[in-house]
C-alpha cells in the first residue's frame, strides 16, 4: 500500500528543503559544514603545470621555505627549466634578488646554487643588460666569493683544530 507523504515525495525540490527551518535543541549535535579547502596561488599553478607562474607566486610570497619548496617540487617534476626560461630582464629581477639575499643561508644554499647554475646555463650575458640585474647579479657574485673565503677559513681552522687534538693525544 502507499504510504501519504504530505506532499513530500523523494525526488521533489520540496522533500529536499525539508527541515530547513528546524532549529537545534540544546542538547543536539550540530555539524558543520566543510569549508572547501583553499590552495595557495603557486600551488594553483603548479597543479596546472604552469611552472613560470607557480615560481613567480611563490616569489610574490617573500618566504624563503615557500619559494625553496616550490623550487623542490620543480625539480622533482622536471619543471624547473622551464620555470626560469624564456623570461625578460623584469622577470629575472625577483630571481636574481632572490638568490643573492639567500644563497649563503646554509639551509637554501644547495636550491639556490642549482637554480643560479640554470640561470647562469639558460642566459648569456645579453640577458643581463638591465643596470639592475648587472648590480643583483654582481652582488650575487660577491656573496658567493664572501662565502667560499668564509669556508675556506673554516677548512683551515678545521685543520688547525685536528692537528692540536692530534698532538693532545700523542701526549
Amino acid at each position: 500500500y502507499k504510504q501519504a507523504h504530505l506532499g513530500t515525495n523523494p525526488g521533489t525540490y520540496r522533500y529536499f528543503l525539508r527541515g530547513g527551518r528546524h532549529l537545534p535543541s540544546q542538547g543536539d549535535f550540530v555539524v558543520s559544514a566543510r569549508r572547501k579547502t583553499q590552495f595557495a596561488p603557486y600551488d594553483r599553478s603548479l597543479r596546472k603545470f604552469r611552472y613560470k607562474e607557480a615560481l613567480d607566486e611563490a616569489l610574490k610570497s617573500h618566504e624563503p621555505a615557500i619559494v625553496a619548496a616550490v623550487v623542490e617540487d620543480l625539480v622533482q617534476r622536471g619543471g624547473l627549466r622551464a620555470a626560469l626560461a624564456s623570461r625578460d630582464e623584469l622577470s629575472l629581477e625577483p630571481v636574481l634578488r632572490f638568490l643573492a639575499r639567500h644563497i649563503a643561508n646554509p639551509n637554501m644554499s644547495r636550491t639556490c646554487a642549482r637554480m643560479a647554475n640554470l640561470l647562469l646555463e639558460l642566459y648569456d650575458e645579453s640577458a643581463w643588460g638591465s643596470e639592475l640585474n648587472s648590480n643583483l647579479l654582481l652582488r650575487l657574485r660577491q656573496v658567493i666569493e664572501q662565502e667560499l673565503t668564509s669556508q675556506q677559513a673554516l677548512t683551515k681552522l678545521a685543520g688547525t683544530i685536528e692537528a692540536i687534538v692530534a698532538n693532545i693525544i700523542q701526549v
